[in-house]
């Protein structure tokens, strides 16, 4: 899924060089001409934290590549999406891809609970598989959104899978120039898995000029596939796996609080 986002950037008319893919299996990317940086499995880990919390690494990654480029406007995306245009917004506009009203307020009260006394400010729930930093948005701010997460993640461990994309609608939203960009992508997270499985049997070419209104198609048949019985079952094996995760976190999690007293 990710070469498909890269193809639907490259339809756009980005250049090559202004590209890099940041993955653990650099080799995939070679015949694409576009600059793919290794991440070997220590550096993940590193990044993931002591809670080992992978998309803390979305967070190190920013702040790696303000190490790199302190005067460039960054833009990340997640792998499961598909570019439809690029951002209309100005060098000096921080954003993220859309706001989701929809988080249960229990949630985002816990959130916003510790966010007020961590960094003195709250915010809605945007989502973070779009993530736009203007050159104001130097690495203090990045480690503010790091901390942030951190310690939501040590506080509220129950709640730690969105506690990533809180950090950074908390420290963007405030900013003074921020925007959303909902009609630059398309963010089929929730069915990627299905899309991929779905998309399995198109050769090279017809995968490469995917078109918006194909890939809608197999979106469609990516829901489909998602009440099969197979899915339905590979779906209660992954959300065991989920539960089997959350819960080692959560052990961690209480060893580390229990080493601050």
């Amino acid at each position: 899924m990710a070469k498909l986002s890269l193809h639907s950037l490259l339809q756009l008319g980005v250049a090559r060089e202004d590209i890099l893919v940041f993955t653990d299996s650099p080799t995939e990317f070679e015949q694409l001409g576009i600059i793919a940086v290794a991440l070997e499995p220590e550096t993940i880990s590193q990044w993931s934290g002591p809670l080992d919390y992978p998309l803390r690494c979305k967070i190190m990654l920013c702040i790696q590549l303000r190490q790199s480029h302190p005067d460039r406007r960054i833009i990340l995306s997640d792998a499961d999406t598909f570019w439809k245009s690029l951002p209309k917004s100005d060098q000096t506009t921080a954003f993220l891809h859309c706001h989701e009203p929809w988080i249960p307020k229990d949630c985002l009260s816990g959130y916003d609970a510790i966010a007020r006394r961590a960094c003195s400010q709250t915010s809605e729930m945007f989502n973070s598989g779009l993530i736009g930093l203007p050159p104001s948005i130097d690495q203090a701010a990045l480690e503010r959104i790091r901390d942030l997460s951190d310690t939501i993640g040590l506080e509220l461990t129950s709640e730690i899978y969105l506690s990533e994309q809180y950090a950074f609608s908390c420290i963007l939203s405030n900013c003074r120039a921020f925007t959303t960009e909902e009609d630059c992508i398309l963010h089929y997270w929730n069915c990627s898995r299905e899309l991929t499985e779905a998309t399995r049997h198109l050769t090279n070419e017809e995968f490469e000029h995917l078109t918006e209104a194909g890939l809608q198609k197999f979106l469609e048949l990516s829901r489909k596939l998602q009440g099969t019985f197979a899915n339905k079952i590979s779906g209660r094996l992954a959300k065991l796996r989920r539960s089997i995760r959350k819960r080692k976190t959560e052990f961690r999690a209480f060893w580390l609080r229990q080493g601050r007293h």
